[in-house]
């Protein structure tokens, strides 16, 4: 009998480490995670400069699904065609445009979950190229009425806000006091890649727009 209870003993003694070490494998897996995650949004010149309430956007199963869409992909204005150019994901200004030239393209924005969960914030991010101070590329977040027919911009990044670089790089702009609507309204990204003068190259790679807990 004294043997069986000792058996018993060691038994659970046992199934006690087991569980000490799934629940400390699990853990270690969780910090794991948010140090990728947060690794992936790191600040960078190809990273967002901008990071959210992370602890509270993981609890809420963020990253949630953004709104994004490629340069490339823009309706450009009728009587722009002879002055945009398009390489894979990016739109810039021709090199033939003269200067004081603007170059004007607009990019439909759908209901996709990022957007219509309103957390409370909403956040755009531009990927853009301004080469200095003959280049400008300005990214507007606007509003149609439905009913009415009024335009309203809610957001805007200007590349102008940031140091001016030869190489693509991320600004973003974000409100706290917006929320979408698209039973009343309709939305889209305006855009426009200014051209000042002859060593000018704007250019857009990239827009993306998602929702985060304040």
């Amino acid at each position: 009998m004294l043997n069986r209870f000792i058996a018993s003993l060691n038994g659970l003694k046992a199934g006690a480490t087991w569980l000490g070490w799934t629940a400390c494998a699990t853990v270690i897996a969780t910090v794991a995670a948010v140090a990728v995650w947060a690794g992936f949004h790191a600040a960078g010149p190809e990273k967002d400069t901008f990071k959210p309430d992370l602890v509270m956007n993981l609890a809420l199963g963020a990253p949630v699904e953004p709104w994004s869409t490629t340069g490339a992909t823009g309706t450009i204005d009728t009587n722009d065609l002879d002055i945009a150019r398009t390489s894979g994901a990016v739109i810039q200004m021709a090199n033939s445009a003269p200067n004081n030239a603007t170059l004007n393209v607009r990019y439909n924005v759908t209901a996709e979950n990022g957007l219509v969960n309103n957390l409370g914030c909403i956040l755009l991010i531009s990927r853009f190229r301004d080469n200095g101070d003959n280049a400008q590329v300005i990214a507007k977040l606007k509003r149609y009425n439905i009913s009415t027919g009024e335009i309203k911009t809610l957001l805007t990044v200007n590349s102008n806000n940031f140091p001016s670089s030869s190489a693509f790089q991320l600004g973003n702009e974000f409100d706290c006091d917006l929320t979408f609507d698209f039973f009343s309204f309709a939305y889209f990204v305006d855009v426009e890649l200014k051209k000042t003068g002859g060593t000018g190259k704007p250019a857009l790679g990239s827009l993306r727009l998602s929702s985060f807990q304040e």
